[in-house]
């Protein structure tokens, strides 16, 4: 490892340093042999500016710089935007005056115009007359027909190039001439390779995509897909393949620069994933910072100094981000190899392949080496030698599976006496559940019975058989006619607030009994979760006698609560409580009656400011409970609340009852003879006249949004 890094830190020293002194000589080419193909790569005369006398051989370009090609200009520090010039020599051979000889130059930053011996030979436009935005062209071989070549004599290429947002010059290493035919079919074997390059990289991208579809849950299957693929747009769009799609500047610019930004992301996801590491800030960092990079990408087509400034500030630090993904990845594998992950060592040997390739090009391209560029074919090592490694992780899970399978088998036959053990507690829970004296049930997810235990008979004497697939609802109390009464409107209330919050819901309510009498439990329901959805399991049972309460001889309570009617129930029966200990019971549960309905009438009337005639008419139309929950759900009367004070003594029972409703007006019904049978024979509208009968005081504020009601107790002595 100490090797490794030393290595590193001295090659990358010696290229920071070495990079421009290493040529100065110019290049000069002879072609003597119709059996090779000769590189143009090296070093050509330079010069910024633009001069018509500059495409003659005889101009002398002595004093011009020497510029080490291919790149573009802005590498070598020259910030220059308009028209530049290259030039270099060439010495043809005799033999050649029957051979068609051709160049091959690579994917250019510019348009340009090619010259040989002062003659144009390439079949563009002219540069003057090319559009602005018509600055990078794909690799072109371009003919040079004997006519314009002279024999046993220098030779002068000359090319005028028109940067883009101060960017011009070379961008891939594909430069050489000779033998038309040969440079042709060198051309096109290099193309052909290419594309199966690419078909590699993509089909093996597609193939690792399918197999996250069937294995949704190792998402590093989707990152390793998508690098592979975007690996493979990279190469395409160098090697000028993306040509065959579209010919287009936008379009061969975002398909190399879209993957860059996204490649060291899913680099650095896909080995976390993979290697099972954590680092979120880490991999919140490559993120953002990639999601920034991408910011840049589109801005840069938008104009020319936007792709200038792209190009000459945001593109190093791009690559330099690159860079970094991948030292830091290789330092998981490290890691992980260190860690005895056994496919750790796979994609460890494909960074060492990577590397070795990338070492070889940059010595290449240097001319300190004269060796193939292999860096497509290094990538494409490192990409296989993930796949070889999530392939061996797949056939590892495999096996571990197998040995799973096995210990399963062994461990059914004690499963199997289990569920012996399994079916004894089933039977004693079902003797616990039967001897309960609380009701038990469960519901199914449409509210219908599925169990009840035989308690229910006595409570309610029914027996639990006649029960099992009837609604919930049935068994809930109404009188009369109309099934749809407050009570099972409240218990309709209590099983959605089950569903939506999932915690147990506590109510009161009335049951039928075989007399067709009500009988009130308390219920107390509890929602579980199970494959096919859910169940509801339920008890009902007498509610216990606070014995706390029958200690207490005075208190004074406060609650503010919404426009809900169910409870108005819960809160009456809480009053009625403390009243019992003053008052006998037929009396204390008139009282309960009075205050349910004056209650009723704050939440109605008042905050929901639903009028006498409007329950009237939707009782009738059977309408009243959506009249109801639209009034609850209206933004008008949704917030508003009802105010309840209670104050009790052994002398007086005091209650308050307060909405924030406009109010009625109460004088006209305080006026009537509640001694008139009417009163009581409505479907609704008799609270007040009951209350009038049962409290010793009745007083409405000015407005009639707020009441008091008093009961006074009797004494002893006034008994006596």
């Amino acid at each position: 490892m100490r090797s490794f890094v030393s290595t590193a830190l001295a090659l990358g020293l010696f290229l920071l340093t070495g990079f421009g002194a290493l040529h100065s000589e110019e290049l000069s080419i002879r072609i003597t042999s119709s059996r090779d193909v000769y590189s143009l790569i090296g070093d050509w005369r330079f010069k910024a500016g633009d001069n018509t006398a500059y495409r003659e051989p005889a101009f002398d370009d002595s004093s011009w710089d020497y510029m080490f090609l291919p790149q573009n200009w802005h590498r070598t520090g020259l910030n220059y935007d308009g028209i530049a010039w290259y030039r270099t020599r060439f010495y043809v051979s005799p033999e050649f005056r029957d051979t068609v000889l051709g160049i091959v130059l690579p994917l250019r930053e510019g348009w340009h115009e090619v010259y040989v011996n002062g003659i144009r030979i390439d079949q563009g436009s002219s540069l003057d007359l090319t559009p602005g935005n018509s600055h990078a062209t794909r690799g072109v071989m371009i003919a040079l027909p004997s006519q314009y070549i002279r024999y046993k004599q220098e030779n002068t290429i000359a090319i005028r190039m028109k940067s883009y947002g101060g960017v011009g010059g070379f961008i891939t290493r594909t430069m050489f001439m000779g033998d038309l035919f040969k440079i042709e079919r060198r051309y096109s074997l290099k193309l052909m390779w290419n594309m199966v390059l690419v078909t590699l990289f993509v089909l093996n991208g597609l193939t690792h995509f399918v197999t996250f579809l069937t294995r949704r849950g190792e998402i590093h299957y989707l990152y390793f897909a998508i690098f592979s693929m975007a690996i493979g747009f990279i190469v395409a769009s160098l090697d000028n393949l993306t040509q065959f799609l579209w010919d287009s500047f936008y379009f061969q610019h975002l398909s190399v620069h879209i993957p860059l930004f996204l490649a060291p992301i899913l680099l650095v996801e896909f080995a976390h994933s993979f290697f099972g590491t954590r680092g979120k800030v880490v991999r919140i960092l490559f993120g953002s910072l990639g999601s920034a990079f991408a910011v840049t990408v589109f801005v840069s087509c938008l104009s020319a100094s936007g792709y200038g400034i792209y190009i000459r500030y945001i593109l190093p630090g791009l690559l330099a981000f690159c860079f970094c993904a991948i030292g830091y990845c290789l330092t998981l594998t490290i890691l992980s190899i260190r860690s005895r992950i056994f496919t750790a060592r796979i994609v460890g040997l494909g960074f060492l392949i990577f590397g070795i390739a990338s070492v070889n090009d940059i010595l290449s391209y240097l001319q300190i080496i004269h060796t193939p560029n292999v860096l497509d074919e290094g990538f494409l090592c490192f990409v296989i030698s993930m796949s070889v490694s999530l392939s061996l992780k797949f056939s590892r899970l495999q096996s571990d599976l197998s040995a799973l399978n096995a210990r399963l088998h062994s461990n059914l036959r004690a499963l199997q006496s289990a569920r012996n053990s399994v079916s004894e507690s089933e039977a004693r829970y079902r003797d616990l559940v039967e001897s309960s004296n609380d009701i038990i049930f469960s519901l199914d997810s449409s509210g219908l019975i599925l169990m009840m235990n035989q308690a229910v008979g006595q409570h309610l004497g029914i027996p639990p058989q006649d029960l099992i697939g009837q609604e919930f609802l049935a068994m809930i109390y109404h009188s009369g006619e109309s099934r749809n009464s407050l009570a099972r409107h409240t218990v309709r209330q209590k099983l959605r607030e089950l569903i939506e919050s999932r915690s147990e819901v506590v109510f009161r309510t009335d049951f039928f009994t075989r007399t067709r009498e009500p009988r009130e439990l308390l219920v107390k329901l509890q929602f579980i979760a199970n494959k096919q959805g859910y169940t509801i399991a339920g008890t009902a049972a007498v509610e216990q006698e606070d014995e706390l309460l029958a200690l207490c001889t005075a208190e004074r309570q406060v609650y503010v609560f919404g426009n809900y009617v169910y409870l108005a129930d819960s809160i009456s029966q809480r009053l009625f409580a403390g009243l019992s200990k003053y008052l006998d019971h037929d009396e204390a549960y008139s009282l309960k009656v009075c205050l349910r309905e004056m209650i009723i009438n704050a939440i109605e009337h008042g905050n929901l400011g639903i009028s006498f005639d409007e329950k009237t008419e939707a009782q009738n139309e059977g309408t009243y409970f959506s009249l109801l929950i639209s009034r609850q759900t209206d933004a008008v009367y949704s917030a508003r609340q009802v105010t309840l004070v209670y104050s009790l003594t052994s002398k007086r029972a005091v209650f308050r009852i307060t909405d924030q409703g406009d109010g009625f007006n109460h004088a006209e019904i305080m006026e009537r003879d509640i001694r008139r049978p009417e009163f009581f024979n409505l479907m609704h509208g008799r609270g007040i006249a009951m209350a009038r009968t049962e409290f010793d005081t009745v007083k409405f504020n000015k407005k009639g949004n707020s009441v008091v009601l008093i009961k006074a107790f009797r004494t002893t002595e006034q008994s006596g």
